[in-house]
């Protein structure tokens, strides 16, 4: 009868733990952060920078949702992915790397005035990620971008 209750209790234990994840933690870890600005190559080719994030899941693409980012007062729709290939492919599995990407692009010629979006809540670092983890909204600061060295596009 002990180990039939004991049996049960860890099964409960392991059920409910993904469940917890979410609650205790973000859902996933921030393993790398990094920006690079970019030059075209040609006149009026515009130039701009583009973030990527590299993060582990907590969790599966069922509970975990990564919808946006802010980096200052500006705001990106994205998505975490599994394959930067693969894009938009969505789905994976706790343990898994995903990535996070964002871009900023400007023309010599553009006018279109980037609209602004403050973060929904202050925060300690360079950037802000907003997903959904089950039913809840929450937000994971990325501490710092490592700079990478500007690309020179042909």
């Amino acid at each position: 009868m002990q180990s039939f209750i004991l049996l049960l209790l860890s099964f409960l234990i392991s059920f409910s733990s993904s469940e917890r994840l979410c609650r205790k933690t973000s859902c996933f870890k921030v393993v790398k952060a990094t920006r690079q600005s970019w030059v075209a190559g040609t006149k009026n080719g515009g130039h701009g920078t583009n973030y990527l994030i590299t993060c582990v899941a907590s969790t599966s693409s069922d509970k975990l949702k990564i919808r946006k980012l802010w980096i200052g007062d500006q705001s990106f729709e994205v998505k975490a992915v599994k394959d930067l290939n693969a894009y938009p492919q969505e789905k994976f599995s706790a343990g898994d790397t995903i990535y996070i990407q964002a871009s900023r692009f400007i023309t010599p010629n553009d006018t279109t005035v980037i609209r602004s979006e403050p973060a929904p809540q202050k925060y300690k670092g360079e950037a802000l990620i907003g997903y959904k983890c089950g039913n809840k909204t929450r937000y994971t600061p990325v501490e710092k971008f490592e700079v990478l060295s500007r690309l020179n596009m042909p």
